[in-house]
């Protein structure tokens, strides 16, 4: 009898380390487990921001060649017919789009430019007009914040200020066209 208790007893404690054995099996699983789905979950998310994320023009260790770099900044100054300077007192500080995959913060450009016309008089008469230079100001707003960072980073100036250039002059008649842009500051920087 006593051997029958000493084996029920011995029976139920293999039974209670067992059970402990399986539940502590259990937890285990659970954080095995739970640590297998936190790195799906981030290794899917970074995925995302790969797919989602427009690629950056590489720009190479090559310099720009000097001739690409000529052909953006446009004719050659002529003291004999000197241009008009159109200048904005404060820069403008303008909120660029945000690109695809860019969940956090904005990206802001501060740009200082002047503006190129035809001579010292239409420069006077454009200046004096407010609604001319609220127009002017409006077109540079409006365009650059319709544009994304990368579009704007890159070397390729020579396009950005003959379109800026364009998107001013459909609003004028040819008096007021400006011939030239010229950026004065530039700064692209993340919130």
């Amino acid at each position: 009898m006593v051997d029958d208790a000493e084996n029920a007893q011995a029976a139920e404690t293999d039974a209670e380390h067992a059970s402990a054995e399986k539940k502590g099996g259990g937890l285990i699983k659970i954080i095995i487990v739970l640590v297998v789905v936190g790195v799906a979950v981030v290794a899917g998310w970074l995925v995302a921001q790969m797919i989602l994320t427009p690629p950056v023009e590489d720009v190479g260790e090559e310099a720009t060649p000097v001739e690409e770099v000529s052909e953006s900044l446009g004719d050659i100054y002529d003291p004999e017919n000197p241009p008009g300077v159109l200048e904005f007192s404060d820069p403008f500080l303008i909120r660029l789009r945000k690109p695809p995959g860019l969940m956090h913060g904005d990206v802001y450009l501060k740009m200082s430019l002047t503006l190129e016309v035809a001579s010292e008089e239409i420069k006077t008469e454009m200046e004096a007009n407010q609604a001319v230079m609220s127009r002017i100001s409006d077109t540079i707003i409006t365009f650059m914040a319709s544009k994304f960072p990368e579009e704007i980073e890159t070397l390729a100036w020579g396009k950005l200020k003959d379109d800026l250039q364009t998107m001013i002059n459909t609003q004028f008649p040819e008096a007021y066209y400006v011939t030239r842009v010229n950026f004065r500051e530039f700064v692209v920087q993340s919130r």
